[in-house]
Parts: C-alpha cells; sequence; structure tokens
C-alpha cells in the first residue's frame, strides 16, 4: 500500500499538479502495492496523454464467435485483456452462455469495453436486446467500435453513469473508472436513474452490474424495472471499494441484496460458487476468501472482491435448479 506522501509526489511530479482530495489519495492508496504500477497508470491515465505525451495504437482481439478492440496500454485491465494467453472473466463468460437465451434482453451496467455485453450480443441473437450504460469516455467509444466490427445492429450503448438520483459526481481512474463524490471539473458528470431508460422495455432477462462501489445507489435506481421483470442479477460485491467510493457499509449492500433475493450464488476468482442466504454468511465467506487469496500471494490483504449471481424475486426458487450444470458440479453451501 502507498503512502500519502507517495501519492502526493507521483501527481506532482507526472501530472504537475496536487490530488483532487483525500478520498482520491485514499483511492490510489489502495489501488497500488507499488510505487513502479502507480507511476505506469499516471503516464497512461487521461490527463497525461490529453497533454500531447503519449500515441497509442489499438488492438484488435478474437474470441470464438465476435472480435472487440482494446487499448493494449490502459494500465486498468487493456494490458492484461490484450495478452493472448489471458481469458477475461472465463467463468461469467461461461455463465452468460448457461443462463441466456435467444431472444432475452440483456442490460450491462457498467459495461466497460463491452467484452461480456459483445458475448451476451451473441447467445441472445437478432431477436434479443443488449442494452448497456457505461460513463467512461475511451470506453464506451471502444465498445462502439467493437459493435460495429461485429455487425451487431441491436446493441445500445447510453454513455451515462446509473445512480438513485440525478446528481453531480466525478469520475476517477481508468477503464474500471469510479464515481466519487469530489474530484476534477472536467470529470464532473450528472448521473441519471435506471429505471427512467428502462421504462418501456417489455422484457429484461438479465442484469449485470459492475460500478466499483456504486451499486447501492444503482441498484435503488432500478428497484421498479427489477420488481416488474424479476431479472438473473450478476453484481459484484466489493467491501473495499464500498467503503472508498460511495462510504457505503458492505453488511447494508448485502441486506439490500438479500432484500431481493433467498438465494445468493458467490463467484470467487477462480469461478467456485458458494451458495449463501444471508448477509453474515456473504460477510464471513468474504473473510474466508479474503484469507485464502491473500496466503497464496494473489491479492493484497482487504482487497478482495466477488461476484454475486442471484434470481430476483423471493420465492422464485433456488439457483441450483436454474443453473443445473453450475450448480451440481461447482456449488457448496455457507453458513457463517
Amino acid at each position: 500500500m502507498l503512502t500519502r506522501e507517495e501519492v502526493a509526489l507521483g501527481y506532482g511530479y507526472i501530472l504537475g499538479r496536487e490530488p483532487e482530495s483525500e478520498e482520491v489519495i485514499a483511492l490510489h492508496q489502495k489501488s497500488y502495492d507499488s510505487i513502479g504500477k502507480f507511476r505506469k497508470a499516471l503516464l497512461n491515465s487521461p490527463e497525461f496523454i490529453s497533454a500531447g505525451y503519449s500515441n497509442r495504437k489499438l488492438l484488435q482481439m478474437f474470441y470464438e464467435d465476435f472480435t472487440f478492440f482494446v487499448d493494449p496500454g490502459e494500465p486498468d485491465f487493456g494490458r492484461a485483456i490484450s495478452d493472448v494467453n489471458y481469458r477475461y472473466e472465463a467463468h461469467n463468460l461461461r455463465l452468460l452462455r448457461e443462463i441466456l437465451r435467444p431472444g432475452d434482453t440483456y442490460v450491462d451496467v457498467g459495461a466497460n469495453i463491452g467484452i461480456l455485453s459483445l458475448a451476451a450480443r451473441t447467445v441472445v441473437g437478432e431477436r434479443g436486446r443488449v442494452i448497456c450504460f457505461e460513463p467512461m469516455a475511451d470506453n464506451a467509444a471502444l465498445l462502439v467500435r467493437s459493435i460495429i466490427a461485429n455487425d451487431f445492429n441491436n446493441i445500445v450503448v447510453y454513455p451515462v453513469a446509473l445512480s438513485d438520483a440525478v446528481r453531480t459526481l466525478y469520475l476517477e481512474g481508468h477503464s474500471n473508472g469510479m464515481l466519487i463524490s469530489n474530484g476534477r471539473p472536467e470529470r464532473k458528470i450528472t448521473t441519471a436513474v435506471g429505471d427512467t431508460y428502462l421504462a418501456k422495455e417489455d422484457r429484461v432477462d438479465f442484469l449485470k452490474m459492475d460500478i466499483e462501489g456504486h451499486e447501492p445507489f444503482a441498484f435503488r435506481g432500478l428497484k421498479n424495472t427489477i420488481r416488474k421483470h424479476k431479472p438473473m442479477i450478476l453484481c459484484e460485491f466489493n467491501p473495499s471499494m464500498l467503503k472508498l467510493t460511495s462510504k457505503s457499509d458492505p453488511s447494508a449492500y448485502a441486506d439490500q441484496i438479500f432484500s431481493m433475493t433467498n438465494e445468493v450464488q458467490a463467484i470467487d476468482y477462480n469461478g467456485q460458487m458458494t451458495s449463501v442466504s444471508d448477509t453474515a454468511s456473504l460477510l464471513a465467506l468474504c473473510e474466508v476468501k479474503n484469507r485464502y487469496f491473500v496466503e497464496q500471494g494473489l491479492i493484497l490483504d482487504g482487497i478482495l472482491h466477488m461476484d454475486l449471481l442471484f434470481k430476483a424475486g423471493r420465492g422464485e426458487g433456488r439457483l441450483t435448479n436454474i443453473l443445473p450444470k453450475f450448480g451440481s458440479a461447482r456449488a457448496r453451501r455457507h453458513r457463517a
């Protein structure tokens, strides 16, 4: 973890200014475990690039049935994705192919450069629909370019950030952008309410959400959509980001999740699915998984995040019945 002074010095030497706030300093301290990684991130930041010191070329990648564009110099995950030996969220790609059906509507909140959205489109087909929300301009531009390359005419991209109300927030970071309350004026955005955009949709079958800690707010702005359509939901549970970016209590967010469902499948980095049915069990599982992955040297202590898969609507039935392949072979029960 970086010190406050290291973050401030990095801003001063590379960007020629001070950090916007203590909140931004804390985010960088938590995000990087070495000065070298932090320095590379600053050198690849939109602010540094806009000054004309960098010139990048995009890379076109190919998965089985779709293609997409990535910036190999982007520090969050662009470099990792551009490695031909790296498979982006392979377990979640499998989940989409297992759950989605032709004609479904897939909604992606925090679409990033759109790998999961493009994969979803290959399943839902021409009769289906894919709706993306992505506020980071560079990400949205790459996604649109990929849509054109695949000749997909039923993917809609809204370049907005979803919340529980129309409010002013600030983007921070690179491709894995996050929303914070105080930032640079040039990165100020106005959020939107998801229900407003989805009110006229005839169906919403699958909702994916990964927005770096702002999930509690976006879910509140989608309550009517979720109540009406009862979609399958795949969302991130990231305690450190919840506390850092939106000042949200992870246990309160877990309570919010379990107000929508009876059962959650918690998915770790290896794709292992564990069935949990209450907040205490989920938090206990996170502690166990955090300790395991720290001991394996895979993550820093306290930055574990998991994906949560569930069917909206309490009493809608167990996920192991909806996902027979994953349920019987991969899922197990966990109690606090």
